[in-house]
């Protein structure tokens, strides 16, 4: 591998600068179905990207996450917002700009790949430098800098093989050198892994990383597998419907959901509806629900007696013991057992509670038995309580 990167050309660095790499401003586009009916594939979404920063785009299928990620790169133009980068405005439907991709100075990875398949691996990633605006690098730059990409992924041997001759994650790496071969300081990732086997998959998120250590540069990345956005992110944006849920880091993402929908979307979740009962004075509320009052103490926003809530708990939280064990608290149950699956790092207990099925995970190998009785608690600020309702976009 080489030890040092070539020359870089200043113009496709970035500036020292705090500014936000992306700034996207109520940004809206609407597609037509056959039938005439309208669909809102991005709705006032807002949303800023730092030097440096990795964010990830996720949600399910037609969420809009695809449509921003290519308003962003000018594949697709928006019927209204704005879209800056570095600080340039590159679409305005106020002041009538919309930047060809080609003006915009980033590098996108698509799923599909998009390797020229006539042409070797050496000139599928020098594509993009020998048709880079003047001045462009001189041909002995850019064969360094094309070898030095190469050698980073571990692919300097396939320089000189064709896309058919190579795996998916063979592919997958020439597409990641040919986008990080212009020293662009922002790349955009649409779903790039989602054709490589899950360990391929697994290994290439973590060169993704590294590269993206060394390099420094900004991504936006779309995916709707949570486990990839949960390792890549520095802040997960979860789409829906397209607007931004909630936009925040990995770990506030799984353990602070403002909603339901995302409580459901990041990570496996246990839920019980109710009805306030009684507001605590240390915040804490005691809910009447389908399996008894329940303590909540993890309450992010003001709630008051008759309200209609939500309880989510994750299936970590729980404590599962023998029916010998006595009770420690609020949040204890009696609750019988029915099967336990084996996922590796963690056995998940599939319990019952009254009518409700509920999921306890531990770190032991041991399994509850069919029909045995076992005593179930959790500690009331690991019960997260939010309103029936989802609740209204979250803007940046």
């Amino acid at each position: 591998m080489a030890e040092t990167p070539p020359a870089a050309d200043p113009a496709t660095q970035p500036a020292e600068t705090t500014a936000p790499v992306v700034s996207v401003r109520d940004l809206r586009k609407e597609f037509r179905r056959a039938d005439g009916s309208a669909v809102r594939a991005i709705d006032g979404v807002s949303l800023d990207v730092a030097p440096g920063e990795f964010v990830v785009l996720l949600g399910p299928s037609g969420c809009g996450k695809t449509t921003l990620l290519r308003s962003i790169a000018g594949l697709e133009q928006p019927d209204s917002g704005a879209i800056h980068i570095r600080g340039v405005p590159v679409y305005s439907s106020d002041d009538v700009i919309d930047l060809a991709p080609e003006r915009r100075k980033i590098s996108m990875i698509f799923q599909s790949y998009a390797l020229w398949p006539h042409m070797t691996v050496f000139q599928n990633v020098v594509y993009p430098l020998k048709n880079a605006p003047r001045p462009r690098l001189s041909k002995t730059e850019m064969t360094e800098r094309v070898s030095y990409v190469l050698d980073l992924l571990g692919i300097g041997q396939l320089a000189g093989q064709h896309p058919g001759q190579m795996s998916g994650g063979q592919q997958q790496r020439v597409a990641l050198a040919r986008a990080l071969a212009p020293q662009q300081d922002l790349i955009l990732f649409d779903e790039p892994l989602s054709n490589v086997d899950a360990k391929v998959r697994e290994q290439l998120r973590l060169e993704l990383l590294s590269m993206q250590a060394e390099i420094g540069f900004s991504a936006i990345y779309v995916t709707h597998d949570q486990t990839e956005a949960m390792e890549l992110a520095d802040r997960v944006a979860v789409l829906r419907d397209g607007r931004v849920e909630q936009i925040g880091s990995p770990h506030e993402i799984y353990s602070r959901p403002t909603s339901r929908y995302v409580a459901d979307f990041i990570g496996t979740s246990n839920e019980v509806t109710g009805t306030v009962e009684e507001v605590l004075d240390s915040g804490a509320v005691r809910i009447q629900t389908a399996i008894g009052p329940v303590l909540g103490g993890d309450v992010p926003g003001t709630v008051a007696v008759g309200d209609q809530v939500v309880l989510l708990a994750r299936p970590e939280r729980f404590r599962l013991e023998p029916q010998a064990a006595e009770p420690n608290g609020p949040n204890s149950w009696t609750v019988e057992g029915d099967t336990t699956l084996f996922l590796g790092a963690h056995s998940q207990h599939i319990v019952r509670l009254e009518d409700l099925t509920l999921r306890v995970w531990s770190a032991d190998q041991t399994s509850v038995q069919r029909g045995q009785s076992y005593r179930l608690s959790i500690d009331p600020a690991a019960v997260r309580v939010l309103p029936e309702k989802p609740k209204d976009q979250v803007r940046t």
